[in-house]
């Protein structure tokens, strides 16, 4: 189904801003 992909690119979204905050502070 389509939510699947839609939990794949939000886990990956969160993935990346998790690193960018890492990077920030």
């Amino acid at each position: 189904m389509e939510a699947q992909k839609l939990i794949m690119i939000f886990l990956q979204n969160h993935m990346l801003a998790s690193e960018l905050l890492k990077l920030s502070f």
